[in-house]
């Protein structure tokens, strides 16, 4: 009994990008999705909002799905006591928030796979999400405070997404959801040191290559990182522990400077959890307090799953998903091509287990 959360930097994604039957037919397995409400509809903090779930309302969906899976999969012949919560990405990171309110969680899912997300990244605090909704509304010509949200309210939806995207600009980190409510009732970091956390058995991991796709995205709006421009990328990053960084990724030891760009911060980035520094913590601590399982995707074969700018980019943030979900591209199409026949009898070998 497998339930899928999607990914999308808590802004996109749907479940219908994510055909399910695969994942099914190989393990002989009851596999459920769901859609959670995303961006400012989610995880807009306010404060008129209840404080014990301001800005968490797309969890607040999730935890409701779940809530159904218990009461109903068994119609469907799942079992409910052997749910496996999955997810990659800002689903993974979900499941890290789940993990970490389990008041609120306890008896909704027995296991956990995250893919991509480390559960010790610092989040928001409600202050300071409400900050961003102070954006939003003065973006969008409203007042602020408790008086913004029935201007809001008001506003299309067409408006309210595009005041969003502006607000959050190429920060990945806007919505994501915020602590110190119920729903996430301290930083998730803390409550792996201490054991505060829904005690299941975990399964994490990352992707080799994993922020080379964000390096491709920087390309494709032309900010493109060369070898005159790397030691300004790595300051912006890393600020007074640059010239260390420098020293560890030399340009000399890459193809090209996107490729040693895309590997330091995949190694490690303060910016989001998605790096290597932040999955091994993670599972530092759940281990324990739970049986954990750490993985590598690593295959540098797996398809491109964005527009490829000129540079390998090998095991890319999300390249795992077409082995899970035939056809996945990173588009609302499907239209991601088979797999080699290697990286096909690897799709296989990971389906079955």
């Amino acid at each position: 009994m497998i339930v899928w959360i999607y990914g999308g930097a808590f802004v996109g994604g749907g479940s219908s990008l994510y055909p399910l039957d695969a994942m099914a037919l190989a393990g002989d397995a009851v596999v459920v999705s769901f859609n959670y409400r995303l961006g400012v509809f989610g995880f807009l903090a306010n404060p008129s909002f209840d404080r014990a779930i301001d800005g968490t309302f797309g969890l607040a969906d999730q935890r409701a799905a779940l809530g159904w899976v218990q009461r109903n999969i068994g119609v469907f012949r799942g079992d409910p006591a052997q749910v496996t919560v999955a997810g990659e990405s800002a689903g993974a990171a979900s499941i890290c928030m789940h993990l970490v309110g389990p008041k609120q969680t306890s008896g909704l899912f027995a296991r956990a796979i995250i893919q991509s997300a480390a559960c010790v990244q610092h989040l928001r605090t409600r202050e300071e999400a409400d900050v961003v909704d102070e954006k939003v509304a003065t973006l969008a010509g409203c007042p602020q405070g408790a008086a913004a949200l029935n201007c809001l309210r008001a506003k299309p939806v067409r408006d309210l997404l595009e005041v969003a995207s502006t607000v959050a600009g190429s920060d990945i980190m806007t919505y994501v959801p915020s602590v110190g409510t119920d729903t996430i009732p301290e930083q998730p970091q803390g409550a792996l040191r201490s054991g505060r956390f829904l005690r299941v058995p975990i399964v994490n991991g990352g992707n080799r290559e994993e922020l080379r796709l964000y390096v491709a995205y920087d390309i494709q709006a032309g900010h493109g990182v060369n070898p005159e421009t790397y030691g300004a990328y790595l300051k912006a990053v890393y600020n007074d522990k640059a010239e260390q960084i420098l020293a560890q990724y030399p340009l000399t030891a890459f193809s090209l400077a996107p490729s040693a760009l895309g590997t330091a911060l995949t190694d490690f980035t303060p910016s989001n959890g998605l790096n290597y520094c932040g999955y091994l913590d993670t599972a530092r601590l759940a281990t324990k307090y739970v049986p954990t399982y750490q993985y590598e995707f690593a295959d540098r074969a797996a398809p491109d799953v964005t527009t490829n700018p000129g540079f390998e980019m090998g095991a890319i943030h999300s390249a795992e998903l077409p082995y899970q979900f035939p056809g996945f591209d990173n588009t609302s199409k499907l239209a991601g091509g088979p797999l080699a026949p290697a990286s096909q009898k690897l799709a296989v070998s990971m389906m079955q287990y």
